[in-house]
């Protein structure tokens, strides 16, 4: 719970910068303030996304041998989604700094890519 509350309180910081940018910003500025929110969003939660993989596998190491089976599965199933989502992720967020500056803002497969990893690492931690 303490991780989801940081990770929370991270992704507000990171906002931040979008939502003050004021009204003298470019439609320009704002779309790659958008992309560096979303980009330090993903950086943020795959790094708590890790820290809890290797406690979760320094938990299951600490089983008996046979309950390490099933849940050491589980951990490598949970990783396997991840992975995949964040493939797609790193898919979409390809070259997405150049489409944010032509059309002034982050193409939705990218922004909607970001959200499904961020919404699968939450979900998979509980």
């Amino acid at each position: 719970m303490k991780t989801i509350r940081t990770l929370i309180l991270l992704l507000g910081l990171c906002a931040a910068p979008v939502v003050m940018t004021g009204c003298k910003a470019t439609p320009v500025q704002i779309a790659f303030n958008t992309t560096e929110g979303v980009v330090k969003s993903v950086d943020i939660a795959m790094r708590e996304w890790y820290r809890w993989l290797v406690t979760e596998e320094r938990r299951v190491s600490a089983l008996p041998s046979i309950e390490q089976g099933s849940q050491r599965a589980d951990l490598i199933r949970k990783d396997g989604r991840v992975r995949e989502a964040y493939a797609k992720y790193q898919a979409a967020i390809g070259g997405v700094e150049v489409a944010a500056m032509g059309a002034g803002q982050i193409p939705p497969d990218a922004s909607q890519a970001a959200a499904a990893l961020l919404k699968i690492t939450k979900e998979l931690q509980k």
